[in-house]
């Protein structure tokens, strides 16, 4: 049998599908009509703009003669064509041999980023958290000594020792999250060609927003000058009843262009988001193949695969994922907006609306991480959106699995990971260049101009590497749970490390049968088989059960859980 036949066939038995009817169709042409309703929308608003009037108000926002009437072309000319101070020249060549060096470096960091989860996964968590709880402490001891602010010395030592009492409290984590990670950067070693997938995900959403930036700037230009409300009408020049300069100009945009440049920013935000949803059922869709494809068999065309249904059958469905998201995003913004206002209008509203506003955080945090994993179950089945969704909850529902032990922890450790190693390359660049550039008046802004862009955007290329293999751990994890609900183990190394996962205390594992174990009981119910080497990549647990008196005894030796006893206890008397 060729290996495509045995990919296909290994797959089709772990619930990934190769061939998927067309899903949420509804979802596609929704987005489709919203996409060319913008770009209708924008020819419109570019026949309608006032382009000039909004330039030169630009560029001459003190010039009266531009209030309400067109100043002289000649006027304009003359404000452009004034020249610029020269005395920066001199920094021009260094500074783009600096931007030379703090590019190659954001690379080589984010290199260095993955090899160190993949070849030390060890140093670099507990080196997190030796930062997380020590940085604190550093810099609340320098605010308190050096520059005698009791007030933020007090509070950075008060969240250091918050983040150790956590850290003790959290401690079986890290073992747990360690290996994760390791995992993760090795599937990620393995399938390379996911870094292109968010590479040209990242590209799209670039080219995405400067095409809707345009449309919602000739949304924005759809207006008129007029002079500035705050001006006073009989005096000289620009200035208020008070005597103080303001501006001469505002420009005011009419209704159409308000509507069409919020409504193009609805639809950019869409797009940006569908794109993300886009790379996380590819990633998903790779890493399940990977995971699932039997031992020896080749997974090449994977990717392309994954691209495929991302873009074909399951577009709808990520469209209808990106929407809500979409709302979540508007919604979100909309509670923050209120919470600012009511905050400036006095202390009482304000407590009132930030206690809404973290309670509606909660909720909005949840709809993020359901929609996620269902998107995860989307490139895994072909399922439509809400029947992936009902499923990935109840697959999870149903295995007892402790999911927030896998979301908390991996992100916060590459978070801190990223933060700190872009605050290195940042600090050694601001040095660097106080130390090595010519004597000038503006060297100091430019070494702390080069520090905080070199320290932006080595963070970015390290987030960008972290939010990869974070999408890599969720899709491993939620292969294990599809695992855990056919009572098979693909993958024993996995097995062993996601299985110490903590479990709620006394939880237990529904099985799809509708056969109810105690959670510990069937953990060890696996382990026994993986032990005594009857298992084999692919194969179901219960092709190796030797029969019912056989699952007691295993439960009754290896428990520690009442529950797990009082389970083996029922089963006997069922059974007489």
């Amino acid at each position: 049998m060729s290996d495509e036949a045995l990919l296909g066939e290994g797959l089709g038995s772990s619930g990934y599908e190769l061939k998927r009817p067309r899903r949420d169709t509804w979802g596609s042409l929704l987005y489709g009509s919203f996409v060319t309703a913008a770009v209708v929308g924008g020819v419109l608003a570019c026949y309608r703009s006032n382009w000039r009037e909004l330039y030169e108000m630009l560029a001459r926002p003190d010039d009266p003669s531009v209030c309400p009437m067109h100043g002289p072309s000649q006027l304009l000319l003359q404000h452009l064509s004034k020249p610029e101070p020269q005395s920066h020249l001199d920094l021009a060549k260094p500074a783009g041999i600096w931007v030379g060096i703090i590019l190659a470096a954001s690379v080589t960091l984010g290199l260095g980023f993955f090899s160190l989860f993949y070849n030390t996964p060890r140093v670099a968590t507990r080196g997190s958290v030796i930062v997380m709880a020590a940085l604190p402490a550093v810099l609340g001891i320098v605010a308190f000594v050096f520059f005698g602010n009791a007030g933020l010395g007090g509070y950075l030592l008060i969240q250091s020792g918050v983040a150790v009492f956590m850290l003790i409290v959290w401690w079986k984590h890290l073992d747990l999250c360690e290996k994760l990670l390791a995992i993760s950067a090795r599937a990620l070693n393995v399938n390379r060609g996911l870094v292109l997938v968010a590479v040209l995900a990242q590209l799209l959403v670039l080219v995405a927003n400067a095409a809707f930036g345009v449309l919602t700037l000739a949304g924005v230009s759809n207006g008129s000058v007029k002079p500035n409300g705050a001006r006073a009408e009989n005096a000289e020049g620009c200035v208020n009843a008070d005597g103080d300069p303001v501006l001469c100009c505002s420009w005011q945009v009419d209704s159409y262009g308000r509507s069409f440049a919020a409504f193009a920013t609805i639809v950019m935000l869409w797009t940006t988001l569908l794109v993300k949803e886009i790379r996380v059922f590819v990633t998903s869709g790779v890493v399940a193949q990977w995971y699932f494809s039997p031992a020896g068999t080749s997974t090449q065309g994977s990717t392309k695969r994954a691209w495929g249904h991302a873009l074909g059958p399951s577009f709808g469905s990520l469209s209808i994922g990106s929407a809500i998201l979409t709302l979540v995003a508007l919604v979100r913004n909309m509670i923050e907006q209120a919470r600012q206002k009511a905050a400036e209008e006095g202390q009482a509203a304000g407590i009132v609306t930030s206690l809404l506003a973290c309670f509606a955080e909660v909720f909005f945090q949840l709809v993020e991480f359901l929609t996620k994993f269902t998107t995860i179950r989307c490139a895994i089945s072909g399922e439509a959106f809400l029947q992936a969704g009902k499923n990935a909850v109840d697959l999870l529902k149903r295995n007892a699995l402790n999911t927030g032990a896998v979301w908390f922890f991996p992100q916060l450790i590459l978070s801190v990971t990223a933060f700190t190693l872009a605050g290195a390359l940042g600090l050694a660049v601001g040095l660097g260049v106080r130390l090595t550039w010519p004597d000038h008046d503006s060297v100091k802004t430019a070494a702390i101009a080069l520090g905080v862009i070199s320290l932006v955007l080595a963070l970015v290329v390290l987030l960008f590497l972290g939010n990869i293999l974070l999408d890599v751990v969720d899709a491993t994890y939620f292969c294990y749970a599809m695992d855990l609900d056919a009572q098979a183990v693909t993958r024993a190394d996995i097995h062993d490390v996601i299985s110490k996962v903590p479990s709620p205390s006394g939880a237990a594992v529904e099985q799809p049968g509708g056969e109810v174990v105690a959670a510990r009981a069937f953990s060890d119910f696996r382990s026994h088989f993986r032990s005594q080497g009857t298992r084999q990549q692919g194969f179901p647990v219960n092709a190796t059960c030797k029969g019912p008196d056989n699952f007691e005894e295993i439960v009754e030796a290896n428990s520690s859980s009442t529950l797990a006893a009082l389970v083996g206890q029922a089963s006997r008397l069922l059974q007489d």
